[in-house]
């Protein structure tokens, strides 16, 4: 299947109605971690809801470097064979600086 790079417009576009996305982190010892959370997309930003305690915290207050994608499935598509199998998807990944507001 062809690869398909969307332009900024459209991914501002495809963030806005979201509310669900996978949020990942690097603490101490840079371990990655992922997040599913919820979130909105608002003025070019991404709010995230959260706690105020968790390993998530700890790693954006040691390391603000963060990761945020977004993403969907599409049709699947079978073949005789196993290796043959595809699916077609969508995904947007953002890489920027955490702040808590």
């Amino acid at each position: 299947m062809p690869v398909e790079i969307i332009s900024e417009e459209k991914c501002r576009k495809m963030l806005e109605p979201g509310v669900y996305g996978r949020l990942a982190t690097s603490g101490s010892g840079n371990i990655p971690y992922i997040t599913p959370v919820n979130y909105v997309y608002k003025n070019d930003c991404i709010y995230i809801h959260t706690g105020f305690k968790g390993r998530k915290i700890e790693n954006i207050k040691e390391n603000p470097q963060v990761c945020f994608e977004i993403s969907s499935a599409g049709n699947l598509y079978g073949k005789e064979k196993a290796c043959s199998f595809t699916m077609r998807f969508w995904s947007i990944l953002l890489q920027g600086k955490a702040s808590f507001v």
